[in-house]
């Protein structure tokens, strides 16, 4: 469930005070869906920034998969740092990790190539490492997928540290026992937080490989994507004035772009519901709704009888009834089911809380202002070095300053998140140059 990031909004929010996230978390459709807090410093223009609950974090209390809990440890940053390779690890750590769980790897060369760069960043370090700590593995499939139940995350044939850094984040949201991971919906509810942050992966690691981070072929609205080929045309132009004067305008499209397609998108799923109950036989029933089906699909094994499908209705129990593995659960699933279409309260409502909305909204403005950020010290650095700005992402004094900068912007906002987050990208540029 990869979101299409497409309209562009139309109300940018309104200031933290708005909404009193202080006595608990609303759900989203309790409150008017333009509404995801910004926040900003006297005198700068308004921004988001995460919220107070740091909502991608906290454990959610029915969690469905104990197996796999208990959290990271303090300094583990999913909101700045995961992906973005500030800090790193050393050559002996990376190949310490890599030779104790070896069996636990696939021996294709290419893939162990593809780990040996992803896990120089710390925090996918961590988190990998975390994973085969808790017993998992990875394999090779037709695609990428997080198997909780079986400890598998599979690695799909195309793109491998994509696929890396995509699945195990749906590990690290699980073992937080984050409500994102818990409750589920097709293709899991963790997308939307794990798209941008796999994103601020895509944007250094283009960097680091000496690329236009604004080159990248991803899931970008249609006004980011032409402000970001005009932008791209500037530099191909060495026409670095205008660029200088074209960031406000990207960050402030994109972002308004970005949230809006979020906003779009939860409220699609604020009819959508999912159910997970244990069975007398031990298995579990799991119905997710918002498949693109409008009949039952189906994933069983003997622990679990998984449905996909649109919309539930009743005309769908019988067909349910005879895809259940074990005799003895029929009774239990067709009470749960009936139960389910009858009473709107039972099981769990897809979208997404305000303040759930809110930390995702700064982790999609956060993707746009590590991009605007890259930009705005090109520029800077080919005027102080007399260099043509398409040289410039190749260079290595670029690249380190670049990670810099990274640095400086992502430890400012977890002290002061209440700053506007572009102009404090611009200024951990100016403290470089």
């Amino acid at each position: 469930m990869k979101e299409i990031w497409r309209k562009g909004l139309r109300n940018l929010a309104v200031a933290a005070t708005a909404l009193s996230l202080e006595s608990g978390d609303a759900h989203a459709k309790n409150v008017p869906n333009t509404e995801i807090p910004t926040h900003a410093a006297s005198g700068e223009k308004q921004d988001y920034a995460p919220s107070r609950l740091h909502a991608l974090t906290q454990p959610f209390e029915a969690v469905t998969s104990p197996e796999i809990t208990g959290g990271f440890p303090e300094g583990f940053d999913l909101y700045h740092e995961f992906g973005a390779f500030v800090s790193l690890t050393t050559d002996e750590e990376r190949a310490a990790l890599l030779a104790r769980y070896a069996d636990r790897l696939p021996t294709d060369p290419s893939v162990i190539a593809a780990f040996e760069e992803v896990i120089q960043d710390r925090g996918i370090y961590t988190a990998i490492q975390a994973w085969l700590v808790d017993g998992g593995l990875f394999s090779m499939g037709t695609w990428g997928r997080y198997v909780p139940e079986k400890k598998v995350i599979y690695i799909g044939p195309e793109d491998y540290k994509d696929t890396i850094v995509h699945e195990i984040l749906h590990y690290v949201f699980d073992k937080y026992d984050n409500e994102l991971s818990e409750v589920r919906v097709i293709g899991g509810a963790d997308h939307f937080a794990i798209n941008p942050i796999v994103e601020r992966f895509h944007i250094v690691e283009s960097i680091r490989h000496g690329g236009n981070p604004l080159r990248l072929v991803g899931q970008l609205g249609q006004e980011e994507r032409s402000l970001g080929e005009r932008i791209s045309l500037s530099v191909e132009a060495n026409a670095g004035a205008e660029i200088a004067q074209s960031l406000d305008e990207y960050y402030r499209s994109a972002t308004e772009e970005r949230v809006d397609a979020l906003i779009e998108s939860n409220r699609s799923l604020d009819e959508l519901r999912s159910l997970h109950v244990r069975l007398p036989s031990g298995g579990a029933l799991e119905l997710t709704e918002g498949g693109r089906s409008p009949e039952p699909v189906f994933l069983i094994s003997p622990e679990r009888l998984e449905i996909f499908v649109w919309k539930l209705k009743p005309e769908h129990v019988h067909t349910i009834l005879l895809a259940v593995p074990h005799e003895e659960d029929m009774n239990e699933v067709q009470r749960h089911l009936e139960q389910y279409m009858s009473d709107p309260t039972v099981g769990e409502r897809a979208s997404l809380s305000i303040s759930q909305l809110q930390d995702v909204a700064y982790l999609e403005a956060y993707a746009v202002a590590l991009k605007a950020q890259a930009l705005y010290l090109a520029v800077r650095f080919s005027e102080k070095r007399g260099m043509p700005l398409s040289s410039v992402f190749a260079d290595p004094e670029y690249q380190r300053m670049y990670r810099r900068a990274v640095e400086i912007l992502g430890k400012h906002q977890e002290r002061k998140p209440n700053q506007s987050l572009y102009i404090t990208a611009r200024r951990a540029v100016d403290r470089l140059i």
